[in-house]
C-alpha cells in the first residue's frame, strides 16, 4: 500500500514543503528512510513505533519505505514524524488518505504517543499554504501559533490516540489554547525627548526611520550618538502583515515558539566583538542565522564600528546592497533574509576628543577609520558628524511627534511605491528614481552640480536623491525642492 501525506521543514529561516511517501509491502520486515534525512529523521522509527504501541495500534508487521522528497533536499529535525506515522495509518487502513487531500501535517512524538511541539510551526504553516494547502494538523502547543497565519483551518492534537478517535469516532476536536489573554511585558525605550543640543542628530534618525536610511554617526564620547540609536524604535513605523508574519516565522525557528505576531520592528545590538559567522550567519551542515537576519525588517546597531574586525564589516556589504545574505557550502546554497536597517555609531579618533581638543595626528586618525573601506562608507546614506549645540540646551524633539511624522511619510511611501514592490525610499534604484521621481525646476543641473564639485560617487548621488525624496515625504511635499536636496546633501558628510 502506498500513502503520501504534506509536510514542512525548514533552511536556514524559510518553511519547505516536503512530501512524506509512505510504502508497505510484504516480504522480510524492516524499515527504510531516503530522501536526505539527517540523523533525527533517521531515528524516527523508535519514537513512532513506541508511540503506535503506546497508543494500542499495533506495528505493521512488512516492509516500510518511508521516501522525503524532494529527494535532493537535505531534510532536518523532528517535525516530519507525525506525518510519517499518519502515512502509516493510511497505508494499514486505519485512516482514510482521502481525509489528507490538501491537509498538511507536523509534529513530533513522544514515546507515550504524546505528540510533542516543534520549533519554527508557523514558518512551516506559511509554506504549506503557499504550495495550495488548507487544513494543517498541529501539536496542541503549536495550534495558537499556527492559527496566526491567516486562511487555513488549525485543527490541535494532543496525542495519537486522540488523533485516530477524532478521526474515526467522531471525538471532537479541542480548541485552540487563546493566548490573547496573556501580558506581554514590553522593554522600555527612551524618548527623544531625554536628548538635548542635538537637533539635527534627531532629524537625522527620523529620516532614517521614515526611509530605512542606513546611518553612521560620528562624534565624541558623549556627544549623544548611542542614545540617538536606541531610541530609534520608539519612533519606527509597525509593521505591515506580510513583514509581520515574515519577521514572526524567523523568531520561532530560532527561538522556538512565538505566542503572537510580531508587530514593533526587531532592533540588534550586537557586541564589537562579533565574527562574521554570528553577524550573517554560517555552518558546516546546518545554517545557523546570525544577527542580520535576526533584524530582517528592523535596525542592526552597531555601536563602536571600529572596533569591530574589518571581516565582521566587510561581510555586511552584501546584505546592506541586496537584502538577501548568500551563504555557499560545498554541498549546498542557501539565501537568508536580511533586509535591515544598519545604524552605527563611531568615534572620531583614537584619543575620542572632540576636534578642537583632539591630540591624534592626521595619519593616526586616518589609521583608526582604515576599518571602516570606502565601499562600506558609501552604503551609508546619512554620515554625519554630531558636535554639541551650544544655543540649544532645552529639548528640541520628541518620539511622540516624530513618530507621527515618520507613520505619514511612510504610508506616503507604501502607497506610492508599492508598483515597484518596495516599501521604503532607501530600496528606489537608480533607474526608478530616474523615471518616476524627474527633478524638476532646475534641480537636476543643480544635484550634478554638486555631485562633481564634491566629486560624489553615483551610489552616494542616488542615496542623496533618496534621502531628499524622504525628506519631502516627512514635510508631506509630492515633489522635492532645493532645500530637500540641500538638507540631504548635509547629511552626507566625508568621514575620511
Amino acid at each position: 500500500m502506498f500513502s503520501s501525506i504534506s509536510s514542512a521543514t525548514f533552511h536556514g529561516v524559510s518553511g519547505t514543503v516536503i512530501r512524506v511517501e509512505v510504502h508497505t509491502s510484504s516480504g522480510f520486515p524492516g524499515y527504510t528512510v531516503v530522501g536526505m534525512p539527517d540523523t533525527a529523521m533517521r531515528e524516527s522509527k523508535e519514537r513512532i513505533r513506541s508511540a503506535l504501541l503506546s497508543s494500542g495500534i499495533g506495528w505493521p508487521q512488512s516492509r516500510i519505505t518511508i521516501n522525503l522528497a524532494p529527494a535532493n533536499v537535505r531534510k532536518s529535525g523532528t517535525g516530519a514524524e507525525l506525518a510519517i506515522l499518519v502515512g502509516l495509518l493510511c497505508s494499514t487502513k486505519i485512516l482514510d488518505p482521502k481525509r489528507f487531500y490538501n491537509v498538511g501535517v507536523i509534529g513530533e512524538l513522544g514515546l507515550d504517543g504524546a505528540i510533542r511541539q516543534v520549533s519554527g510551526t508557523i514558518a512551516r504553516v506559511l509554506a504549506l499554504k503557499k504550495s495550495g494547502i488548507e487544513q494543517v494538523f498541529v501539536p496542541l502547543e503549536n495550534a495558537h501559533e499556527a492559527s496566526l497565519v491567516d486562511g487555513i483551518e488549525v485543527f490541535g492534537i494532543e496525542s495519537v490516540g486522540n488523533l485516530v478517535r477524532h478521526l474515526t469516532e467522531g471525538l471532537p476536536w479541542p480548541d485552540i489554547p487563546d493566548n490573547k489573554k496573556l501580558s506581554f511585558a514590553s522593554k522600555r525605550i527612551g524618548d527623544y525627548q531625554d536628548i538635548v543640543a542635538q537637533p539635527l542628530g534627531c532629524e537625522a534618525m527620523m529620516i532614517c526611520a521614515a526611509g530605512g536610511h542606513h546611518t553612521l554617526l560620528m562624534g565624541s564620547p558623549g556627544i549623544g550618538k548611542t542614545m540617538l540609536a536606541e531610541r530609534i524604535p520608539s519612533i519606527s513605523s509597525k509593521l505591515t502583515r506580510e513583514q509581520s508574519q515574515e519577521v514572526t516565522a524567523i523568531n520561532s525557528i530560532l527561538d522556538g515558539k512565538v505566542s503572537r505576531l510580531a508587530i514593533e520592528r526587531p532592533f540588534r545590538q550586537p557586541h564589537h566583538s562579533a565574527s562574521v559567522a554570528s553577524l550573517v550567519g554560517g555552518g558546516s551542515h546546518v545554517i545557523n542565522p546570525g544577527e542580520a537576519t535576526r533584524a530582517h525588517h528592523g535596525f542592526l546597531f552597531l555601536d563602536e564600528l571600529s572596533e569591530f574586525s574589518i571581516n565582521s564589516l566587510e561581510s555586511l556589504r552584501q546584505p546592506l546592497e541586496s537584502g538577501i545574505i548568500s551563504i555557499s557550502r560545498a554541498n549546498y546554497h542557501t539565501k537568508l533574509p536580511a533586509h535591515f536597517t544598519l545604524i552605527a555609531c563611531s568615534n572620531s579618533c583614537p584619543c575620542a576628543k572632540p576636534r578642537e581638543k583632539c591630540i591624534c595626528s592626521d595619519s593616526l586618525r586616518s589609521k583608526y577609520l582604515r576599518k571602516l573601506s570606502g565601499p562600506l562608507l558609501d552604503r551609508f546614506d546619512i554620515r554625519l558628524e554630531l558636535f554639541r549645540s551650544d544655543f540649544l540646551e532645552g529639548k528640541t524633539h520628541s518620539s511622540s511627534e516624530m513618530k507621527s511624522r515618520v507613520k505619514n511619510a511612510s504610508q506616503r511611501q507604501l502607497s506610492r511605491n508599492s508598483e515597484f514592490g518596495i516599501t521604503c525610499n532607501a530600496q528606489l534604484s537608480s533607474p526608478i528614481l530616474k523615471e518616476y521621481f524627474v527633478l524638476k525646476d532646475g534641480l537636476d543641473l543643480y544635484l550634478k552640480e554638486h555631485i562633481e564639485k564634491r566629486e560624489i560617487s553615483g551610489r552616494g548621488a542616488t542615496a542623496i536623491w533618496r534621502v531628499a525624496r524622504t525628506i519631502a515625504d516627512l514635510n508631506d511635499v509630492n515633489d522635492i525642492n532645493e532645500l530637500h536636496l540641500s538638507q540631504a546633501f548635509d547629511l552626507r558628510e566625508e568621514i575620511i
